[in-house]
């Protein structure tokens, strides 16, 4: 994973994005737009981006960094992204939405192929 150590040192330093992004998506993502902005670079940033690189496994990765936090996970592989739903669920997040989508980098595009949602209290909604 990268972008996560920027997620805790901010965390311990009491600042806290809306929200946290899981993503696998290759660049131009969502919250950099190609522009190379750096999220952590941000006072108090809207959504922190945390990629998840091909190695990664959600079973062996930490995600207490999200505790508390909305969760956004987007991934190419819907099996993958289901497992990344339940790790961050968890790991104590406060509610975690998963789409799954077939990406055409040609055409810098995207399909959605599967999505789930999940909020403490009221449970599974998708």
């Amino acid at each position: 994973m990268r972008g996560h150590e920027a997620l805790v040192d901010m965390r311990r330093r009491g600042v806290r994005p809306a929200a946290v992004w899981l993503t696998d998506i290759p660049p131009p993502r969502l919250l950099t737009g190609g522009a190379q902005r750096q999220w952590w670079a941000c006072a108090a940033p809207l959504a922190a981006e945390v990629y998840v690189e091909p190695g990664d496994a959600a079973a062996r990765s930490d995600l207490r960094f999200v505790i508390g936090m909305p969760v956004h996970v987007q991934m190419a592989d819907e099996h993958r992204m289901r497992a990344f739903v339940d790790a961050a669920r968890e790991a104590g997040a406060l509610a975690v939405y998963g789409s799954s989508h077939r990406f055409d980098q040609e055409r810098v595009e995207s399909t959605e192929v599967a999505f789930t949602a999940w909020e403490r209290g009221a449970g599974w909604l998708a």
